[in-house]
């Protein structure tokens, strides 16, 4: 099984999503058989206002990075691409999925022994610029979990393992969340190793 989980760019309380699940009107769009039909008009309900507080965006997916480059490459990436019109199925989808992982059942699904690490910018709309994020954090703690670590940064949009000058500093946070993990695990299992042969000792003798 999984040693730990590392979510970045945590999505939560996206006010897009919420208020495209709350009206059923993409549910109802698929149910009438409308999902291969061109999605553009819910992407645009799905995104709206994601560079409201952004003083002068230079597009309206300026919410993904500061850099424009970043910017660039997300949108030229074929497997993660907001410029393409998308079918109305596959935002239904994003939205399902979405919900599935705002429920308030979620968390108590996750193992509670599973160290968990958070992380994103708090600039970042996908999380309710950093609101979200934490949301997510409580929930793990009010549901046992033993390991939430939790880290905003400040200043930061939505790709914070992209952005040229921060990069380096995710990719740390990461690894040394990672590195202390299957440590203690490697610790565990040479103490129930050691543990194991003395008994085998014990008993020899």
């Amino acid at each position: 099984g999984l040693a730990g989980l590392v979510l970045c760019g945590v999505c939560a309380q996206l006010k897009g999503a919420d208020a495209l699940d709350r009206e059923g009107k993409l549910r109802a769009a698929v149910r009438d058989g409308r999902g291969r039909e061109d999605g553009s008009a819910f992407q645009a309900e799905l995104f709206a206002g994601m560079t409201d507080r952004f003083d002068n965006p230079r597009g309206p997916n300026d919410w993904i990075a500061s850099d424009p480059d970043v910017v660039a490459d997300h949108a030229s990436d074929p497997f993660n691409n907001l410029v393409n019109p998308p079918t109305t199925q596959l935002i239904h989808d994003f939205v399902e999925l979405y919900r599935h992982i705002e429920a308030d059942d979620w968390a108590g699904k996750v193992p509670v022994e599973l160290p968990t690490y958070l992380i994103a910018g708090d600039r970042d709309p996908c999380c309710n610029y950093g609101e979200g994020l934490y949301r997510v954090a409580n929930r793990l703690c009010e549901t046992g979990h033993r390991r939430v670590e939790v880290r905003a940064y400040p200043g930061e949009r939505h790709e914070i393992h992209n952005e040229p000058q921060l990069r380096g500093e995710v990719e740390k946070g990461s690894v040394d969340f990672i590195e202390s993990v299957i440590g203690r695990r490697c610790d565990a299992r040479q103490n129930t190793r050691g543990a194991t042969g003395g008994r085998a000792a014990s008993e020899s003798g």
